[in-house]
């Protein structure tokens, strides 16, 4: 079981700007049907993200970028539509 967290002015931020909160992001996330990809463009040496291309019944194709904080716990970053 993956834990997700998430930074909460940062979800405001994105639904502000994108329309998808990060509670609706994670629900999606977890329906097994999610395609991952690394991030060359965004990872550092010591941080490495992954984007997230999932089909939603609400937004259709959206883009979650994620990084693992650990083995249990993964980080929502952003969540856009594609």
């Amino acid at each position: 079981m993956v834990n997700f967290e998430w930074d909460e002015v940062k979800n405001a931020e994105n639904q502000e700007k994108h329309g998808i909160a990060f509670e609706y992001v994670e629900t999606v996330l977890v329906s097994g049907n999610v395609e991952f990809k690394y991030d060359d463009e965004h990872s550092m040496l010591d941080e490495h993200r992954f984007l997230a291309t999932v089909m939603t019944k609400d937004y259709g194709e959206i883009v979650v970028s994620i990084v693992d904080i650990d083995e249990d716990t993964t980080r929502i970053i952003s969540a856009r539509k594609k």
